[in-house]
């Protein structure tokens, strides 16, 4: 088994910047790595009326887990594994 990294930003899952399954710290990454995407999609929100989460704009959850809220990631890691519990290998601990 080969760890992969994530790419650039410390995020717990690989996916997109701004991912409706990323949890609040993965999102927080992308804002602070790509503000100009997130003001694009604040922009589209708000011209639209739809919100990037039901109810709950995409700022909004950034916002959220910034204050502590709900959203946080429940396991560390910049690494993907082939493990299907997505544990680190030994050396990433």
């Amino acid at each position: 088994m080969i760890p992969r990294r994530t790419g650039p930003l410390p995020n717990r899952r690989k996916s997109c910047v701004f991912c409706i399954m990323g949890c609040g710290q993965d999102l927080a990454n992308g804002a602070d790595h790509h503000p100009g995407l997130l003001d694009e999609i604040t922009t589209l929100e708000h011209e639209t009326g739809w919100t990037f989460f039901a109810g709950e704009s995409l700022a909004g959850r950034i916002a959220r887990h910034r204050r502590g809220g709900s959203g946080s990631c429940s396991l560390p890691g910049t690494w993907m594994t082939l493990d299907p519990w997505n544990r680190p290998p030994a050396e990433f601990k």
